[in-house]
């Protein structure tokens, strides 16, 4: 029998939905130069708009729009209007938009996608086998996941997980844990299954125990609680008992785990060998919110705009961090999704996306009250929750949202069950279905052009890496930053391709005429100029963009007498983009000397501008080693010993291994007549440096009594 339109259409919107539930949560490819969220993203969105598409054609050919009866909808379309105009109204309009690495979870098209998976689930999983069909394929992706992590604690693979964070990763698995866990202990499955899904069960949750997450924990105690009040509740008390031993058992270890992972208990637990995580407090968050949300009208009403929190971090951050390891760090969320969408999104956004995570829960709890729940039923609940509490208790992550959407989904479908769940809005016009169909393409266009960038991109980069030849990789360089127009970072990098080929050829002078190797250079100082200057247009949040555009003008200035005049007003700049990071004045220092020693004479305001400049790092970040040093350097440069000393100084008690500091600091000691500190210095060099003949010699000079120099 000849299948109908409908039919087909609705098979596509099947199929890839289904194929979204198994590639989202493990795809990846080294095609790109960020192989797990480029290519994550570019199959998702590809997936879901192609399900898109086939839903909206099969819409147009009916007349109407049929939807899920659940007022969860709504504020999820007011978001996706808000976090738009959002992107629209940002600083950084194309990193709003679209993102920067493609593993973004707020953006405008990650918060499309979203909200269409939501639809496109609530109106497709209309039967319990379809949402069945969702649970095996999340189940063989999170096989393959927690397999391929599992080994890696064994040292069998490298340190690597398709995910995220291992603390992203610790809450995946818990899913995955919580799903097989359902399966196994409450569904009637087959012997086969119920042995699989045990097996999984068993390795998902020993993952989390060795990554030991508190929030993984948590969200364990929580769904599980859930699971074994469903089945006290439904099942025949023996029945109910036998199946909830296991899982009460987890619940008391998880407790357990959750008291060690507090500290109030010290005992020694096994780990799995990870680089520590660290987020703002929610402290720190709040402030950060509250400091943008002064910023104006549209930054209360409609955050700074997606994807932007690390520019709203730079401006607001407490100086006091410049005194922990943490100094550097941008952080590009706060403490939950919940409080980077206070900044992202503004009062709007974040409103409405508490609203539709509030309408979830409600609908989870009308799900629940449910005497004659089924299994599906009730480990979509508890799975839900479970992602819902992940929302409050940690940052965003692709793969956790894309859950939470996936699952809001599918409660809303198990909600519409029954007669006059689901409802149509009709169409006598298909033109704007038409439209809404044509806009779905569009996006499909606009995200295969995106990663076509990142394969071009990833390729010219991989090239420049093992061939250490620029000039092969800057056509695939140039090829994916016009494809991807809008992303800073490949304009950054290939503005540091340009700059590196303009030294090489540079090089290579009396190998080839003059005229032409002076051209080269100067096409392609141009062109790294101009690759710098577009990302400063493409972000201007950015302070690394602009420090980079000063550096590049840095180069260029012996050349170009405008070049010069720009240098401090950039790095100006970036000092107002991020005033209390102590690189900025670092870069401007040393900018500042760099003019005084190209200056045959009339230096002196140069050589002053770069010793307020490195005093006021240093007043950043007192133990900022990198300006004390150039600080104490440039003192004795200038013929001042006692201050080179009394600097120079600082620097090795905080860094009693700095060998450049340590041989500038005996010089310094000679000059003022201390040959017996001098010498103590400089040999302390020398066992840093047992191979430098020049370090001997000068060690001998001063035992022979005599200048170092």
């Amino acid at each position: 029998m000849k299948a109908s339109f409908e039919t087909i259409c609705d098979a596509v919107t099947k199929w890839s939905l289904r194929t979204i539930f198994f590639l989202t949560p493990v795809f990846f490819l080294p095609l790109t130069p960020y192989p797990v969220d480029l290519n994550k993203q570019f199959v998702f969105m590809t997936l879901t708009l192609i399900a898109t598409v086939a839903w909206l054609v099969k819409s147009v050919k009916r007349g109407k729009i049929e939807y899920a009866k659940n007022y969860a909808g709504i504020p999820l379309v007011a978001l996706v209007i808000f976090v738009i105009i959002s992107a629209f109204f940002s600083g950084a309009r194309g990193i709003s938009l679209m993102g920067t690495t493609g593993g973004e979870a707020d953006t405008a098209l990650a918060v499309v996608g979203f909200a269409l998976l939501y639809f496109l689930v609530s109106v497709s999983f209309k039967d319990k086998g379809s949402i069945k069909a969702a649970f095996m394929a999340l189940m063989a992706s999170g096989s393959l996941a927690v397999l391929y992590v599992a080994a890696q604690a064994v040292g069998l693979t490298g340190n690597f997980n398709p995910v995220g964070t291992m603390n992203a990763f610790g809450l995946y698995a818990g899913f995955v844990g919580i799903l097989a866990f359902g399966i196994c202990r409450y569904a009637p499955v087959t012997r086969r299954m119920r042995i699989g899904t045990g097996i999984l069960t068993a390795v998902s949750l020993i993952l989390v125990f060795l990554i030991g997450y508190w929030a993984s924990f948590l969200g364990l105690v929580l769904a599980l609680s859930l699971l074994v009040y469903f089945s006290a509740r439904t099942e025949d008390k023996k029945d109910a008992r036998r199946k909830n031993f296991a899982a009460l058992a987890v619940i008391t270890l998880s407790v357990c785990m959750l008291v060690l992972a507090t500290g109030v208990v010290n005992v020694p637990v096994p780990r799995i060998a990870s680089a520590p995580e660290v987020a703002p407090s929610v402290g720190a968050s709040l402030r950060i919110a509250a400091a943008t949300a002064r910023g104006g009208v549209k930054n209360f009403l409609l955050g700074s705009g997606p994807s932007t929190y690390q520019y709203e971090y730079a401006l607001h951050h407490d100086a006091s961090l410049n005194g922990t390891l943490f100094w550097n760090v941008q952080f590009t969320q706060g403490f939950n999704g919940i409080l980077t969408a206070l900044v992202s999104w503004g009062i709007f956004g974040t409103i409405f996306f508490v609203l539709f995570t509030l309408m979830i829960i409600h609908t989870l709890v009308r799900l629940a009250a449910n005497r004659r729940m089924d299994h599906v039923t009730a480990a979509t609940v508890a799975l839900t929750a479970y992602s819902v509490l992940t929302l409050f208790l940690y940052p965003q992550n692709f793969v956790l949202y894309f859950l939470f959407f996936a699952f809001a989904g599918i409660i809303a479908a198990l909600s519409a069950e029954g007669k006059g769940g689901y409802g149509a809005v009709a169409m006598p016009l298909g033109v704007t279905l038409m439209l809404a169909t044509a806009l779905a393409i569009g996006l499909l266009y606009v995200n295969g052009r995106r990663y076509v960038a990142g394969v071009q991109f990833g390729r010219g980069v991989a090239l420049a890496t093992e061939t250490k030849d620029i000039a092969k990789a800057l056509p695939l360089l140039v090829s994916g930053s016009r494809l991807d127009s809008q992303n800073d970072a490949y304009l950054g990098v290939l503005a540091s391709a340009y700059l590196a080929h303009a030294n090489t050829l540079a090089a290579q002078a009396g190998t080839a005429p003059a005229v032409d190797l002076q051209k080269q250079v100067a096409d392609a100082v141009s062109a790294a100029t101009a690759a710098s200057e577009r990302a400063t247009q493409v972000n201007p949040l950015s302070a690394a963009n602009w420090i980079a555009l000063a550096q590049v003008y840095e180069a260029v200035s012996p050349f170009n007498v405008s070049a010069a005049a720009s240098i401090f007003p950039i790095y100006g700049k970036a000092a107002s983009l991020d005033p209390i990071n102590p690189a900025v004045p670092l870069y401007v220092g040393n900018a500042h000397r760099t003019a005084g020693d190209r200056m045959k004479s009339g230096n002196a305001a140069e050589y002053a501008a770069a010793e307020k400049a490195y005093e006021e790092a240093l007043a950043l970040k007192p133990d900022y080693v990198q300006a004390g040093f150039a600080l104490g350097t440039l003192e004795f440069q200038l013929g001042r010993f006692g201050k080179a000393r009394e600097v120079l100084e600082q620097v090795v008690t905080i860094s009693p291994d700095y060998a450049n500091a340590l041989y500038f600091l005996g010089l310094s000691h000679d000059k003022l007549g201390d040959r017996t500190n001098a010498i103590a210095a400089l040999e302390r060099v020398a066992q840093l440096n047992p191979e430098n003949a020049e370090l001997k010699t000068i060690i001998g000079n001063l035992r022979a009594g005599k200048s170092a120099e």
